[in-house]
């Protein structure tokens, strides 16, 4: 008896969103790439940047000129969104951890080449130098530092610095600004004001845990359950020997940021130092 042809099923035209969702939302794991954690030396998987939160990013340009509060929320909840191993808790990454998977995903949902604008004298018009940014990723893969926790005694506190993690990012931009969503600066006053409270939110990022010293007796303080307000208060009381080593510690972390951001260009055989910008136009498709 001759063998009977095999027949093909016909896929079952599709009629509910649902099953689209339900179909990509399975497949996100077969399409995800693995991105170098430098907190937990180890690469994390995250799926790819849809189009709905490209239009997010997109969207989170527009800012104030002196924080960057919208990207902030929007990488944040993407990372949480994409991230396809559930036993990894996003939220401790750090802000170097964020910077370097952030470099990973806009090669592999962008592209790898980005222009930067060198201007080298003021009457001149900028050109446009091409940088790879997988060279980039590749190098600080090797190089970065994990940077570990320092403590120091003062004569009224002690103090515990550490990098700050995303969690602790997005939450003090969310309870600084949640009420403040647009800064306008329009005076001296206005850009010196923002830029004092930039600079004593970027202190309190860095305060991991504190103690209180009287009469040689230390008491420790419950850090975590403080509001960021409250702790904007106690920092606001630090003596200049705590500033010194909290501003030291943040040059430490910047150095290793700065690693990142910063990238070299040579315009006729002379090397210039120019920052990435990473907000949401860094992952712009261009239409060119």
């Amino acid at each position: 008896m001759p063998d009977q042809e095999k027949k093909t099923e016909t896929p079952k035209t599709i009629t509910d969103i649902t099953q689209i969702l339900n179909s990509v939302q399975r497949q996100k794991v077969s399409y995800a790439s693995s991105y170098w954690v430098p907190s937990l030396e180890k690469e994390v998987r995250f799926s790819e940047i849809n189009t709905s939160q490209q239009k997010r990013l997109i969207k989170s340009i527009v800012d104030s000129p002196v924080y960057n509060t919208e990207f902030i929320h929007t990488f944040y909840d993407i990372l949480k969104e994409n991230i396809v191993e559930p036993e990894i808790d996003v939220d401790k990454f750090t802000i170097i951890d964020k910077l370097l998977v952030a470099l990973g995903l806009r090669i592999n949902c962008v592209g790898s080449l980005i222009d930067i604008q060198l201007k080298t004298k003021p009457d001149a018009e900028p050109d446009s130098i091409t940088v790879d940014l997988s060279q980039l990723y590749e190098k600080m893969k090797k190089t970065l530092s994990n940077i570990e926790p320092s403590e120091f005694k003062g004569k009224m506190f002690n103090i515990t610095c550490n990098v700050p993690t995303i969690e602790l990012e997005n939450r003090l931009e969310t309870e600084l600004r949640k009420s403040n969503d647009s800064i306008e600066i329009q005076t001296n006053d206005d850009l010196r004001n923002t830029i004092g409270e930039a600079f004593i939110d970027e202190i309190v990022k860095y305060v991991a845990g504190v103690e209180m010293v009287s009469d040689d007796v230390v008491t420790p303080i419950d850090w975590d359950k403080f509001s960021i307000k409250d702790r904007i208060s106690v920092v606001g009381t630090f003596g200049t020997d705590l500033l010194k080593h909290i501003v030291s510690y943040i040059n430490i972390v910047k150095t290793e940021t700065n690693k990142i951001e910063i990238v070299k260009l040579v315009k006729d055989g002379v090397e210039h130092d120019r920052r990435l910008t990473i907000d949401g136009s860094f992952f712009t498709i261009s239409s060119d």
